[in-house]
């Protein structure tokens, strides 16, 4: 069982563990995930998609525009470690095992911090959109002047 705890506010490292130890031991789980609302909303010191004490790892979502192919992501990655601790029996290349789970973090940390690049740029595009809409508005308002002062200056043509 893995155990996702969401929050919407910002944690110490301390409280953070305790979180999720708790929610582990409750749900009798063997691996917790913190889902945080955001990058700012991660606990000092501690890194998003990182595992930390082999049962632990944190994970940021945009609140107002949640990825959920992060979340699957980030499921099918503690679905892998889980499945790898808990086969105990089996005989399984643990190195590949490991090197292949270490390859999964490494790129999942990529991938977001290329969402991340990519929100920034349309964050970007939107407000140079808007100064553009802006400016276009600012030279209509300037152009219906010029043509007003032009026209009271005609002389009648009576």
């Amino acid at each position: 069982t893995v155990v996702y705890e969401a929050k919407n506010r910002k944690l110490s490292k301390n409280d953070a563990w305790s979180e999720l130890n708790a929610a582990i031991a409750e749900r009798d789980a063997v691996y917790g995930v913190l889902v945080v609302a955001g990058d700012d909303k991660i606990p000092s010191g501690l890194e998003e998609l990182t595992e930390y004490q082999g049962n632990k790892m944190i994970a940021a979502l945009d609140r107002d525009d949640p990825d959920p192919l992060a979340l699957r992501l980030v499921y099918r990655y503690v679905r892998a470690r889980v499945l790898a601790a808990s086969a105990g029996g089996l005989e399984v290349d643990a190195a590949g095992v490991r090197d292949a789970a270490e390859s999964a973090a490494s790129r999942l940390k990529a991938a977001n911090r290329i969402r991340k690049s990519l929100t920034g740029v349309t964050n970007s595009a939107d407000r140079a959109r808007e100064e553009l809409d802006e400016m276009i508005a600012d030279v209509e308002q300037c152009l219906g002047r010029i043509e007003t002062l032009v026209a009271a200056a005609e002389p009648d043509p009576e």
